[in-house]
């Protein structure tokens, strides 16, 4: 059986096969987009990134605008709020709560 690629930050576990995130003993699925996004902040967690970072390739989807950004974030922060990992700084766009 292979291992399964699991990736840091803080509290937070990425599973990157699987698709998944979990915070403490919160586990959620997660969109391909949502996934995505996590997966790009994650790499850099003390960085705030513009809704214009967010869309670049390979991260971006085909016809998505700044309002998708907007409402993947949204649903990770209301559809999965035991995770409450994004924090919006007005302005200027999202970054991690680590």
């Amino acid at each position: 059986q292979a291992r399964r690629q699991i990736e840091r930050c803080g509290e937070l576990c990425l599973d990157v096969d699987g698709k998944t995130i979990s915070l403490g003993d919160k586990r959620e699925s997660l969109t391909s987009s949502e996934f995505s996004i996590l997966r790009r902040m994650m790499k850099a967690p003390t960085k705030v990134f513009s809704r214009d970072e967010l869309l670049q390739p390979p991260y971006r989807k085909r016809g998505e605008s700044h309002r998708a950004i907007d409402m993947h974030v949204a649903n990770l922060q209301t559809v999965r709020p035991g995770l409450n990992a994004l924090v919006a700084v007005r302005g200027v766009g999202y970054r991690l709560k680590v």
